[in-house]
């Protein structure tokens, strides 16, 4: 990088590669260089590694979703319809149909939060409910 552009550099599963702490070191040395790692190892998020990077970093929590749009639920035939795909799912991301007209928030039995376009989009906090 030899011009004063910025650089992207994502390394996904960074942990697989032998002496990555090196390899990441020599990374952040690179002025002109934004570095993003990712990894879900537990060597990864041992302490040796968070004490080595402490204060050259920050930590971002990413989380999955299974977002499901209607139109309206207008009766329940509707609503089993639009949770079915949801349903099928068998892990523990958040899942969630997002509908057009505006409703309180609420979560079903299954987990699934069922809410309105316009809080979705709006409300910063509609994602963690």
């Amino acid at each position: 990088m030899i011009d004063d552009d910025l650089y992207y550099i994502l390394l996904d599963e960074v942990q697989l590669v032998p002496r990555f702490e090196e390899v990441l070191n020599s990374l952040l040395r690179i002025e002109n260089a934004d570095v993003y790692v990712t990894g879900s190892n537990s060597k990864f998020l041992s302490s040796d590694i968070i004490t080595e990077f402490r204060g050259r970093g920050d930590e971002i929590h990413l989380y999955r979703f299974y977002i499901q749009s209607a139109l309206a639920l207008p009766d329940e035939e509707k609503r089993q319809q639009e949770m079915a795909s949801l349903l099928r799912i068998n892990d523990s991301f958040k899942k969630i149909i997002i509908v057009k007209d505006d409703i309180k928030p609420w979560r079903d039995e299954n987990g699934i939060l069922t809410m309105g376009l316009l809080d979705f989009l709006m409300n910063p906090d509609s994602l963690v409910m």
